[in-house]
């Protein structure tokens, strides 16, 4: 059985609380928790996309924890598959 367990960073996205009815949604999402993670690990100002916002939220929590960073995301699929089922999607597929 195992005694001694580590303790690492959970970066945890949900993507299932966003109705993802208009481009602003999903970044609305990443925003807010990219702001929450960055409130606990920090951020440097030269970030100023969100891939360059996560891979320096990521670099900070390993750097303060010394461990590996665990990143989980939920319902991942949810935004494509809304757009999808989009009327728009629909047309543009029979315009081509």
């Amino acid at each position: 059985m195992e005694k001694d367990w580590l303790k690492h960073s959970i970066l945890h996205l949900d993507l299932n609380i966003e109705k993802y009815d208009n481009p602003e949604s999903l970044d609305k999402i990443l925003n807010n928790n990219l702001e929450h993670w960055e409130s606990l690990y920090g951020t440097r100002p030269s970030e100023t996309s969100f891939s360059l916002r996560f891979a320096g939220t990521i670099q900070r929590a390993y750097e303060k924890t010394g461990q590996r960073v665990v990143i989980l995301v939920d319902e991942y699929d949810k935004p494509m598959l809304q757009v999808l089922a989009t009327k728009n999607y629909n047309s543009i597929i029979e315009i081509r």
